[in-house]
């Protein structure tokens, strides 16, 4: 009689087990289509022969440079009412700035105990705890704003590509084409709770697809306020994320040089092309598709890269949603007659500002060449200290009144 209530009772806690996975391994939800803007590419229009044809304000802030502010790399920046957060995974620290660029504290505690962290892969902000939270590949952390450790949890989805915060505190989480190695690894995209839990699970994942081909952008995510934009790589859609939902809002239509609507499982598939033969067959197709960093928002402007081929070239690109102004500059063809790089905005921006990391060597190189003629970049230029820490420049686009 003790051996069938045992086994009655291992069989109802077998079920049990079951159905609470199965309630927590639903199959992935599907995009909702909701496309507000279609944007149209004619990568025969002219492109901007000067950054400066289409930039209405340039700003430089330089970031204090000591033995404790030391910066090894921007890997990506938060700006959080009047601070600056720097993730530097070369250092394997957060930096924190005000906003003048005056270095406040650290963020650097690697190790393996409950406040510590081994190798930082992301971070961002949640307005609602008002926490800077951090993924690593073990698990995700949150400090306050002063450097303070809160709390830390330990989950198989810490170790993700991406990470962002809606705004209910639930933690987004992108794997990028790189299976968990358990048996719910079947997304790419899971919400998850704040006591990881699994919320919802977007886009299956095809363990068809070569992780090794796929492209691995800085970010797939761009927070404006409570807005949070997603892409998908090798997509045309730009979609919005809520807790229970990826909608497609904008459409980029490259014409004849849209990708194949099946590229993904027709070429990307296990035991079919390699990397190369992949790379060649969009140059000789010359096909179009967006690339290395989540679409942004500042001032009513939304930023996305493009590769085309051939050639390789990056094409950069402005709408306005409101005009529907559509501005492209290319890394190549257009002179930089602001300073430094070519790139007026790489992964951040700042309230109205897009923002870029730039180094003054490369600003008085710049100055030295004579392209830029903007009096007041130049006396900030020459006023710079050469040192190893970055500047950040912060740009405004011009609108249709001021062309």
């Amino acid at each position: 009689m003790k051996n069938l209530c045992y086994i009655q009772l291992l069989v109802l806690s077998i079920f049990t087990l079951f159905c609470c996975s199965n309630e927590r391994l639903s199959e992935p939800a599907n995009f909702q289509n909701n496309i507000q803007n279609k944007i149209n590419i004619d990568f025969e229009e002219a492109v901007a022969d000067k950054l400066s044809s289409i930039v209405s304000e340039v700003k430089y802030l330089e970031l204090e440079e000591s033995d404790q502010s030391l910066i090894g790399s921007i890997d990506d920046i938060l700006f959080v009412d009047d601070q600056i957060f720097i993730l530097d995974r070369t250092g394997e620290k957060i930096l924190a700035f005000n906003i003048s660029g005056k270095h406040l504290f650290n963020i650097n505690k690697k190790g393996g105990g409950p406040e510590e962290y081994v190798n930082l892969i992301d971070f961002t902000y949640d307005h609602t705890s008002q926490s800077i939270v951090i993924s690593t590949y073990s698990k995700i952390l949150w400090y306050d704003l002063g450097g303070h450790f809160v709390k830390s949890m330990n989950t198989p989805y810490a170790g993700g590509h991406s990470l962002t915060v809606l705004p209910n505190s639930n933690l987004a989480i992108y794997m990028a084409y790189s299976p968990l190695g358990n048996s719910d690894s079947f997304a790419n995209l899971y919400v998850i709770s704040p006591t990881g839990q699994v919320i919802e699970r977007f886009l299956p994942f095809d363990e068809g697809l070569r992780s090794d081909i796929m492209l691995h952008p800085h970010s797939v995510f761009a927070k404006r306020d409570t807005s949070i934009l997603f892409f998908t790589q090798y997509s045309r859609n730009i979609f919005q994320l809520s807790s229970n939902a990826l909608t497609a809002l904008y459409e980029v239509d490259f014409g004849s040089h849209n990708l194949p609507t099946d590229f993904e499982t027709e070429y990307l598939k296990n035991g079919g092309m390699s990397y190369e033969q992949v790379l060649k067959l969009r140059e000789n197709n010359e096909w179009a598709h967006l690339t290395g960093v989540a679409p942004m928002l500042a001032d009513n402007w939304l930023y996305f890269l493009v590769t085309f081929q051939p050639g390789y070239d990056m094409d950069h690109f402005v709408y306005n949603l409101k005009s529907g102004q559509l501005i492209q500059y290319n890394d190549k063809s257009t002179i930089n007659d602001i300073g430094g790089n070519y790139v007026p905005t790489n992964y951040f921006t700042f309230q109205d500002y897009f923002v870029s990391v730039v180094y003054p060597s490369e600003l008085k190189n710049a100055l030295e060449k004579t392209s830029i003629h903007e009096i007041d970049i130049q006396n900030t230029i020459v006023n710079m200290e050469i040192g190893e820490n970055p500047v950040l420049r912060l740009v405004k686009f011009k609108s249709n009144d001021e062309n």
